[in-house]
């Protein structure tokens, strides 16, 4: 964990952190593994934040869900889809953008913040499942849900998902991903069509 906060600036100790931008799923009956980046369309400018949680929350009226990501999760969890999140990124942004998503997730592995009573960020919780930490989370999902490597499909952008790749069937990244990053992954999805990722879980 990482102390003493109170007074400085956010980005002090946050360089190399991101917003929440990992989503996963696995569901046993399609066999289905998946993980999904850029679930916000717009990033905060977290080098300028003072660590207090009253200006992290008015940051994120500056960042939006993906549109229809609430949708397709949503209806993947109806049919019985498993939700996991991994991402290196942060859980206040995601966890203010959609207060549910802990219930809708079975697993959630992110950075956590903690707060002091007056407000100021104290504390800060790491993930280990972040770079290689990621491939080991999905290899101990594909073990707890029954799913096998070939029946496992990811989608993310992020320079860290290189690491998860080899453990999946199938990457799919989308459209606005770096070109090193893109050339990682087998296809790619429109950044406007969320939606279009069903192809891809239900193999159509």
């Amino acid at each position: 964990m990482v102390s003493n906060f109170r007074g400085r600036r956010y980005g002090e100790h946050f360089k190399e952190m991101r917003t929440c931008e990992a989503v996963g799923c696995a569901n046993t009956d399609s066999a289905i593994l998946l993980m999904m980046n850029g679930v916000t369309d717009v990033s905060p400018s977290l080098g300028a934040l003072a660590a207090t949680h009253g200006i992290l929350t008015a940051a994120v009226s500056r960042l939006r869900l993906r549109s229809g990501c609430r949708e397709v999760i949503s209806k993947m969890r109806e049919d019985g889809v498993r939700i996991a999140l991994v991402s290196g990124g942060i859980d206040f942004f995601l966890k203010k953008l959609w207060p549910a998503c802990t219930e809708i997730f079975d697993r959630c592995y992110w950075n956590e913040l903690l707060f002091a009573k007056d407000g100021w960020l104290r504390d800060v919780i790491p993930t280990k499942y972040d770079f290689q930490g990621k491939r080991l989370a999905v290899e101990q999902m594909q073990m707890e849900f029954g799913v096998a490597k070939e029946r496992t499909l990811f989608l993310g952008k992020g320079f860290n998902d290189e690491y998860v790749v080899s453990s999946v069937g199938r990457a799919v990244t989308f459209a606005s991903a770096p070109q090193g990053t893109r050339e990682l992954f087998h296809a790619r999805i429109s950044d406007s069509d969320f939606s279009a990722i069903l192809d891809h879980v239900y193999m159509r």
